[in-house]
C-alpha cells in the first residue's frame, strides 16, 4: 500500500478555561493511546488559539476503520481533553487491463463460466457488441448480464440490461367487443367512437415488440318511440322485450309490463327496451281516475296461491256482476267467468305451464295480475 497521508484540521481555541494560558504543544495518535506526551508531535506556533492544518502519515495502518485523536499542552505542563475523529482508508485502486469478457442470460453459471467475448486487451472497453439470442430463449422479458476480468485476475460486477425476445411469427393480437345504442358513445383505446366499425390499436412493448388490439364495435339500433293508450282503467304500451312505467318521470317499482293499471292521477310515461337493451320513451299522458272509491274496492281483492300448480282462488270480489278472463302469455283469451260470488276459484292447469294475465273487470273497473303456473 503506498504511503497515504490525512490532513487534520487543528482549530483549537479555548480549550482552557483559566487566565488565557498559550497553547505550546501539540500531539495526535491512531486508535491507542501511548500515554501524554508520547503522541506524535505537531509542529506549531504558540499562542492562545491554534488555527492550522498539518498532514497526518497513514502507512501504518492496515484498511478499514481507524480513530484519531489531537490534544494541546499549555504554557503550564496541562494537557488539554483530545479532539477525536473517525477515518476510513478503503483499499487502492486496481489500474489492471481488461483481459476477458463474459456473458450470460437470466442466470448467473458462475465466474468464468459464461459466454466469452472476443476482443483486444485494454484498459476499458467501448464497442458496439453483436449477441445472438439463445432459440431457447422463450418469448418474454429477459436479462442480459455482461462482466469483465482484469490482469490483476479480479471479476468486476456485472452490468445488467432487459430486454424481451418478441414472436418473429408475428405481433400479439388481442381482441374485444363493445356494444353501444345509437347516439351513444364509447372510449376506445382512449378515443371516443359512436360508428360501428373495427379499430386497430397498435402499441408497443418498452422492449419494442408490437401488440395488436382490435376492438370490434357494435351500434344497436333504437326501438321505436312506443305510444300508450289509456282505456280509463289501465294503460298499455305497444310490444317491446321489456318495459318501465314512469309516473311524473320517476319510475315505479315493479312497474314492468307491457300494461299498468295506474293507482293515482298524473302523467304517465313508459320506456320500452329491445333485445340488446337498447330503449325509446313514450310521450308523457295525463290520467284522471274516475270512481276512486269503487277502484279501491277492486284493489283489494286478494288471488292466491300465485306461483300455482294449477289452481288460483280470487277472494273479496265486489258485489255484482264480475267479469274474470284469463290471457295467456301471447295475449290469447283463455278463460271468461261470469260471477257474483264473494269468491271463485280457477283451474289453470288445462292451459299448460307459463305466464298468464288475469283480468277482473266490474262497470268501467279493471284489474290485472299476473300468475305464473309451474
Amino acid at each position: 500500500m503506498k504511503r497515504t497521508y490525512i490532513i487534520v484540521l487543528l482549530c483549537l481555541l479555548g480549550v482552557f478555561t483559566t487566565n488565557a494560558q498559550q497553547i505550546t504543544e501539540a500531539e495526535y495518535f491512531f486508535d491507542t493511546d501511548p500515554g501524554v506526551g508520547n503522541g506524535i508531535n505537531i509542529p506549531l506556533t504558540p499562542g492562545n488559539s491554534i488555527d492550522m492544518t498539518a498532514t497526518a502519515d497513514l502507512s501504518a495502518l492496515g484498511m478499514g476503520y481507524h480513530s484519531i485523536l489531537v490534544r494541546v499542552k499549555d504554557e503550564n505542563g496541562v494537557w488539554s481533553v483530545g479532539k477525536f475523529k473517525t477515518i476510513f482508508i478503503k483499499p487502492e485502486a486496481k489500474t489492471g487491463q481488461i483481459i476477458a469478457a463474459e456473458y450470460f442470460f437470466d442466470d448467473d453459471p458462475g465466474i468464468g463460466n459464461g459466454t466469452a467475448i472476443q476482443f483486444t486487451g485494454t484498459d476499458n472497453i467501448d464497442e458496439m457488441l453483436n449477441i445472438p439470442v439463445p432459440e431457447d430463449l422463450e418469448f418474454g422479458p429477459h436479462r442480459l448480464y455482461i462482466r469483465t476480468k482484469s490482469t490483476d485476475n479480479l471479476w468486476s460486477h456485472y452490468a445488467v440490461r432487459e430486454f424481451e425476445v418478441c414472436n418473429s411469427s408475428g405481433p400479439i393480437i388481442s381482441e374485444q367487443y363493445y356494444e353501444i345504442c345509437d347516439g351513444d358513445s364509447i372510449l376506445v383505446e382512449g378515443v371516443w367512437q359512436s360508428e360501428a366499425s373495427t379499430y386497430i390499436d397498435t402499441l408497443i412493448s418498452v422492449f419494442g415488440c408490437d401488440s395488436i388490439v382490435l376492438s370490434y364495435l357494435t351500434v344497436n339500433a333504437l326501438p321505436a318511440q312506443p305510444v300508450v293508450e289509456w282505456d280509463g282503467n289501465v294503460l298499455s304500451s305497444t310490444p317491446g322485450f321489456a318495459f318501465q312505467w314512469y309516473l311524473s318521470g320517476i319510475p315505479i317499482d315493479g312497474a314492468n309490463e307491457q300494461e299498468y293499471l295506474p293507482t293515482e292521477n298524473g302523467y304517465y310515461a313508459v320506456e320500452v327496451f329491445n333485445e340488446e337493451g337498447c330503449s325509446a320513451a313514450s310521450e308523457e299522458i295525463q290520467v284522471n281516475i274516475t270512481g276512486l272509491e269503487e277502484f279501491e274496492i277492486m284493489l283489494s281483492i286478494q288471488v292466491y296461491p300465485n306461483p300455482t300448480a294449477g289452481e288460483v282462488t280470487l277472494q273479496n270480489l265486489p258485489p255484482g256482476d264480475v267479469i274474470i278472463e284469463v290471457y295467456s302469455s301471447t295475449g290469447k283469451q283463455v278463460f271468461q267467468l261470469h260471477t257474483g260470488n264473494e269468491s271463485e276459484t280457477i283451474n289453470l292447469n288445462q292451459f299448460g305451464k307459463g305466464l298468464y294475465h288475469l283480468r277482473i273487470r266490474k262497470d268501467n273497473q279493471t284489474i290485472v295480475k299476473k300468475i305464473i303456473v309451474n
